[in-house]
């Protein structure tokens, strides 16, 4: 069975031509407790992940998803899990110029460094408000 992701940073996904990371190590564990079915991760861009959804052609789980980012909040329109685990992104910043991280009202007026082609929520929000500057890299890492 095909376990679709986008999320292809680490640690998450670290290589994918050699299958390293937390999603691979996940699936290889779900593969060794289930004699049933065998899984495989196939990493897809988000994009065609929502023309495979718009068209119904998604056959297959997608794994690492939250139902608010696929306009589900109700968990009615698609089937979903339990939490699998639970991440978050983390605001570093210079020790001489520290951020107090309260939400992201606390990034008004500063520079933001992010992934290009990646959704920060509320912080996006912020920036297509120009109350934020963000600058973005051409990687995760």
């Amino acid at each position: 069975m095909t376990i679709y992701t986008y999320h292809l940073k680490p640690p998450l996904v670290i290589n994918a031509a050699k299958k390293q990371g937390m999603y691979y190590d996940f699936v290889r564990h779900i593969n060794t407790i289930n004699e049933k079915y065998f899984f495989e991760i196939v990493p897809v861009p988000r994009k065609r992940i929502e023309r495979m959804i718009e068209n119904d052609t998604l056959n297959g789980i997608l794994l690492g998803v939250n139902p608010l980012w696929f306009n589900d909040p109700k968990e009615d329109k698609f089937l979903w899990t339990h939490k699998v685990f639970t991440d978050r992104d983390k605001i570093v910043s210079l020790k001489e110029q520290s951020i107090e991280y309260n939400d992201q009202t606390s990034l008004i007026g500063k520079i933001f460094g992010g992934v290009r082609g990646f959704y920060y929520y509320g912080i996006n929000e912020l920036v297509a408000k120009n109350k934020i500057i963000r600058v973005n890299t051409t990687r995760a890492c």
